[in-house]
């Protein structure tokens, strides 16, 4: 069967993989065996994994499927999944690839990440936890493994496509899982992805709308369906920072096609046409969810929550905003403590009792154990000026690659494309002012895939296009 993804010039020898699966396979079964008895079903599942996740480095295609699978699955150890696998994907690119690749790769994008990393550097001698930061530093490593990897395998249109379609199909899962448990219980839901769904379905509607905006007949209903699906999962988790960043990144989108409405070839009709299906879906959404859910208007009527300062636990109706208030207040007290530096990669959840000062029952309530929430902050805080200054320079570097590849995409595919891999990032980019999610797992790994998609598409369309300025 002839892969959907990869070329089969990089394919190893076959005879020599089949002997190795065979006798991974034996010694799973015989591990199976030996600790049945000896270990927790989650232990054993975990050695099982690690052999299994062996398997992959011999066949390059095999891993980058593995972990486009990963990041759908849920957290079962303090590093996603995804992160861990990239650590074979890496195994991979070392067997699958010799000599010098570099010229396959985007250097400019490669270097601005190091700069960014070289910048974060400074806070692990100040850090009092330096072996937390450096374990959850594994993230950056995955991003950087994914990168490269992307860079080098999906590097024609239809495997870019059939990635970013296999990433709205696997999300319209979920939201079908998040809507049954919605109905039924009559909670707030986020299925099994917890709340890192919220942002993959915020990201999957919009995407879904630039394809019900760039297809004709019946895929046209079709990506509506879909659109609907996904936009109703995302109601029931009454997530307002990815609603928000939903909106804004869709006003933003819906400017942009009326500007340039001659090269999308799209009419004020089919504009018009989504506005109303949204306004419907938004009414329909409401009625449905307040009905079965009665925290629903609750959570959006911010004057009914309270809080009330004591000295014992925090009374009254704590909303996210109210939280992220203390933990905010946390961090701004972190980085007056070590603003060139930051207080340590990835550690303000480990060492933020270091710097409270509000009091103690509202920090352990609502800010010990947490993240910032917010990826500006987050990276100010941990990394100081200089990490911040180095995680600008890497932001405006795909910034520039965003601005010209939709400047210089042409045919209506190109165009297609062109809009889904750069609004992604347009989402992501205002996405980060509300959470910090971006920076971990596999929002992180699919961050790092999209960057590899956004590269290689500008590389396709410098090709077809002479006049292309190439800044990256």
């Amino acid at each position: 069967m002839e892969n959907v993804f990869f070329d089969k010039s990089i394919e190893r020898n076959n005879k020599t993989r089949i002997i190795i699966y065979v006798f991974s396979f034996i010694l799973i079964l015989f591990l199976a065996l030996v600790l049945k008895s000896r270990f927790s079903t989650n232990g054993i599942l975990i050695i099982l994994a690690i052999v299994l996740s062996f398997l992959t480095i011999y066949n390059i295609y095999f891993s980058y499927s593995i972990l486009l699978l990963l990041l759908f699955t849920p957290y079962i150890l303090p590093i996603h999944n995804s992160i861990l696998f990239s650590f074979f994907v890496a195994i991979t690119l070392v067997f699958t690839y010799s000599g010098n690749f570099l010229d396959r790769l985007n250097k400019r994008v490669l270097y601005s990440f190091l700069i960014y990393f070289l910048c974060t550097l400074p806070s692990f001698f100040v850090t009092s936890k330096p072996l937390y930061s450096l374990f959850q530093s594994t993230n950056l490593f995955a991003f950087f493994v994914i990168m490269i990897t992307t860079m080098l395998i999906i590097n024609t249109p239809k495997k870019m496509t059939r990635v970013l379609y296999a990433f709205i199909f696997a999300v319209l899962i979920h939201s079908f899982i998040v809507i049954y448990q919605g109905m039924t219980t009559g909670e707030r839901v986020f299925g099994l992805l917890g709340v890192f769904f919220v942002d993959l379905a915020g990201l999957g509607t919009l995407l879904s709308i630039i394809l019900f905006f760039q297809t004709k007949g019946l895929n046209k209903l079709f990506f509506g369906i879909i659109t609907l699906i996904i936009f109703f999962a995302l109601i029931l988790t009454q997530t307002r920072n990815a609603w928000l960043s939903l909106a804004v990144s869709f006003i933003a989108l819906v400017t942009y096609l009326i500007i340039y409405r001659k090269k999308y070839q799209i009419n004020i009709i089919s504009i018009s046409l989504v506005l109303v299906i949204l306004f419907f879906g938004i009414v329909f959404s409401y009625s449905v969810v307040s009905k079965t859910n009665v925290a629903f208007e609750k959570r959006l009527d911010l004057g009914s929550q309270t809080l009330q300062l004591s000295k014992n636990t925090p009374k009254g109706g704590v909303n996210s905003f109210i939280s992220r208030i203390f933990i905010w207040h946390t961090a701004y007290m972190a980085f007056l403590k070590h603003p060139i530096t930051g207080i340590g990669l990835y550690s303000f959840k480990y060492t933020s009792n270091e710097y409270y000062k509000i009091p103690k029952s509202f920090y352990k309530g609502l800010v010990a154990g947490r993240t910032p929430h917010q990826t500006y902050i987050e990276i100010l805080t941990e990394t100081g000026v200089i990490g911040f200054i180095g995680f600008s320079f890497f932001i405006f570097s795909l910034i520039r690659l965003i601005v010209s590849s939709l400047k210089f995409s042409g045919s209506i595919e190109d165009n297609k494309r062109t809009l889904l891999i750069c609004w992604s990032f347009i989402y992501i980019l205002f996405s980060m002012f509300m959470t910090e999610a971006w920076l971990y797992g596999q929002l992180l790994i699919w961050f790092g895939i999209l960057i590899g998609l956004l590269s290689n598409n500008q590389k396709l369309l410098k090709k077809g296009n002479k006049s292309f300025d190439f800044i990256g």
